[in-house]
């Protein structure tokens, strides 16, 4: 690993985002721009990128290299995954708190918000 890569990593540990948060996608990105080890597959992905720009979802996973795992809704009502560097993202949302319930023996993390519409249900 280079120092460059070095460098993104503490820097994508350190950015202030977390799973869970809101973030909103700035701009695109240059594959491996600032030491990061993402890439772009292909010019169809990185024209897909663009059109990402503007949009906001929630992070679902941060990665040991510091890739931030996003997912986004789309039109249909399905959501869409992108690994994105931490550098095009501004965190518009803290992460819900999470609550750890146990069913059946196996930990679950469930949402606020999600408790509370099982609790309008019962």
């Amino acid at each position: 690993m280079t120092k460059l890569e070095k460098a993104y990593v503490l820097l994508a540990k350190n950015c202030g985002i977390k799973k869970g948060d809101t973030v909103k996608v700035l701009r695109t990105f240059n594959s491996h721009e600032l030491g990061t080890n993402l890439s772009h597959r292909d010019s169809k992905h990185k024209e897909e990128l663009k059109a990402l720009v503007g949009e906001s979802g929630k992070i679902t996973c941060i990665t040991s290299e510091g890739g931030f795992h996003l997912r986004l809704p789309l039109p249909n009502g399905e959501t869409e995954r992108w690994c994105l560097p931490f550098f095009i993202l501004e965190k518009v949302a803290d992460a819900t708190p999470e609550i750890v319930l146990t069913i059946d023996g196996k930990e679950v993390e469930i949402s606020e918000e999600t408790l509370e519409n099982i609790r309008k249900e019962l």
